[in-house]
C-alpha cells in the first residue's frame, strides 16, 4: 500500500477506530502532517525505555507489543501505538515489532502536539487510552 495521494489518506484514516468519529477537517489535518513508512517483519517500531518521538498507525500487517521481551498483545491493521509517550513524554512503556512487513502513518511529536489541540481529536486520543486502562485493569483483576 502506498498512498499517493492525500485523499487516499483521509480515506484510510476513516477506517481506523480512533479517527473514525472525527470531523472530515480534522482528519484532514492528520492526513497532512502523517508520512507513511513500511517497514520489514522484525523491525523494531517503538522501543522500550527509549524516548517518544512519534506515535504510529498501522495500515497494514501485524505487529506484537513486547515488554521484557514477554509478548503482551498483537496489533493489526487500524491499531494505534506510541501516543502514550507523546502525552506524558515519558520513554515507551513496551516495544512494538513488526510481526510481519508493516505500512504504517508516522506522525512526529511535534505535529501531534499540534493536532491534540483540536478537542475532537483530544477526546478520541482520551478514548483509546482509557479503553486500554480498562482492560489492562480487568487483566490485573483476573490474575489477582
Amino acid at each position: 500500500m502506498f498512498l499517493k495521494r492525500k485523499s487516499e489518506k483521509i480515506e484510510t484514516l476513516r477506517k481506523v477506530p480512533m479517527f473514525s468519529e472525527l470531523s472530515e477537517r480534522a482528519v484532514g489535518q492528520i492526513a497532512s502532517v502523517a508520512s507513511e513508512r513500511t517497514r520489514k517483519r522484525g523491525a523494531v517500531l517503538a522501543e522500550e525505555g527509549a524516548p517518544g518521538l512519534e506515535m504510529f498507525v498501522l495500515l497494514e500487517g501485524k505487529a506484537q507489543v513486547e515488554r521484557g521481551g514477554q509478548p503482551l498483545a498483537r496489533l493489526g491493521a487500524g491499531a494505534c501505538f506510541g501516543e502514550m509517550s507523546l502525552i506524558d513524554y515519558e520513554p515507551r512503556s513496551a516495544s512494538v515489532v513488526a510481526a510481519t512487513d508493516v505500512t504504517l502513518l508516522v506522525i512526529h511529536t511535534r505535529a501531534f502536539q499540534r493536532l491534540m489541540k483540536e478537542p475532537a481529536l483530544a477526546n478520541a486520543v482520551l478514548r483509546v487510552l482509557s479503553r486500554r486502562l480498562r482492560a489492562a485493569s480487568a487483566a490485573l483483576a483476573k490474575v489477582n
